[in-house]
């Protein structure tokens, strides 16, 4: 259809290497083809072109009650040349576990070395270099459900005998999936 954003390369999610690299530039949309899509931060960050996230299988289970959620992702990435050290985008995320299966099967364990929350970034050290090839990174992580409309939030209905009822939904806009 004309006119419709159709993400080229990787669609962001909850906690993604996003594939900025693939063309858009929500901030630079230069032809404004796509009004509606807002920036929530001015810093624009470019994740390192060596990796190349391919596929993306997530798991998200939220708790209505106390308005958190857990989560777990898989992503299938391309490295183009040896590394030691993974970024990703992610915002108001607890990563509890995480680590790259090569193609060879072998684990390697990764911890988180740092959370910027102004360029909605987390770097992962690897416990050593690994080749160019292809790998699975696997993390485990918590999170709020907030009420703020952006990444996983919570929200507010009334069921049929006039209670109130909460549900978690996002709308997935790859600049807050990050949350």
């Amino acid at each position: 259809e004309t006119g419709m954003y159709r993400p080229r390369g990787a669609s962001a999610t909850l906690l993604t290497i996003i594939a900025e690299q693939a063309g858009f530039d929500y901030a630079t949309d230069p032809n404004h083809q796509h009004p509606g899509v807002l920036m929530t931060t001015a810093v624009q960050i470019r994740l390192p072109a060596t990796i190349r996230p391919e596929r993306y299988r997530i798991t998200l289970e939220p708790d209505l009650a106390a308005f958190t959620f857990r989560g777990e992702e898989a992503v299938e990435l391309a490295l183009s040349e040896a590394t030691d050290r993974i970024v990703l985008h992610a915002l108001e995320l607890e990563i509890s576990d995480a680590h790259l299966i090569l193609e060879d099967g072998s684990q390697v364990a990764a911890r988180v070395t740092g959370m910027d929350d102004r360029s909605e970034t987390a770097t992962l050290r690897l416990e050593r270099t690994v080749p160019a090839g292809r790998a699975t990174l696997h993390t485990r992580f918590t999170g709020g459900l907030n009420d703020q409309l952006r990444g996983f939030y919570r929200s507010r209905y009334t069921g049929p005998a006039g209670e109130v009822r909460h549900l978690a939904t996002t709308q997935f806009e790859a600049t807050d999936a990050r949350r």
